[in-house]
């Protein structure tokens, strides 16, 4: 993996690994010790690159996909802070997945509530997902971009508020996707008060 540093001072990182489910709708991390990462902590100079090291220090299991979750943290720097200003720091999580070579393939399942998007992968490989949208009687309506799930692990389900003006319990719901790069259409099943 390259990091490279754009800005014009010099940056500190910290790259760590977690691994990474999906329960209950949410995405939920914890600390792994399934790849090492060198080096860990590193200061870049201005306008140049970083190579990492990411190994595995576990077998994969080609039956069962693992997810994880490459977290890269910058670090506070140790210039003294100007009054009334705020210092950014910037945070990226980029996946990382190990083994499913031969894991039941993503399958995806559409179901609505009131006011509630369930997709499930019944799969066992992750599905990335994007471009969301619900059509209801001919009138599309986008997923907002922040809600739109990026990626649904296998065995898992995540959730999202159905966009304004979408009603359950219409017979004419369908929703069309792009899952990793080939376009989806379905239609959901509902379970309307």
């Amino acid at each position: 993996m390259l990091l490279r540093n754009d800005s014009d001072g010099v940056m500190a990182v910290q790259i760590r690994i977690f691994s990474w489910n999906q329960q209950d709708g949410s995405d939920n991390y914890s600390q792994s010790s399934d790849f090492i990462v060198s080096p860990s902590i590193v200061r870049i100079d201005p306008g140049r690159t970083q190579t990492l090291h990411i190994i595995a220090s576990v077998k994969p299991d080609a039956n069962v996909e693992a997810s994880y979750r490459v977290v890269i943290d910058q670090l506070p720097q140790s210039v003294k802070q100007q009054p009334g200003a705020a210092q950014t720091r910037l945070r990226m999580t980029i996946p990382l997945f190990s083994g499913g070579d031969r894991a039941p393939e993503q399958n995806l399942r559409f179901s609505m509530t009131d006011n509630i998007l369930s997709i499930t992968n019944a799969g066992g490989r992750t599905a990335k997902i994007g471009g969301l949208s619900i059509e209801q009687a001919s009138q599309p309506h986008k997923f907002p971009r922040r809600t739109t799930p990026r990626y649904i692990l296998g065995g898992a389900t995540v959730r999202v508020a159905l966009p304004d003006g979408v009603q359950c319990d219409s017979d004419a719901v369908r929703i069309t996707a792009i899952v990793d790069r080939k376009a989806i259409d379905a239609i959901p099943t509902q379970s309307c008060s």
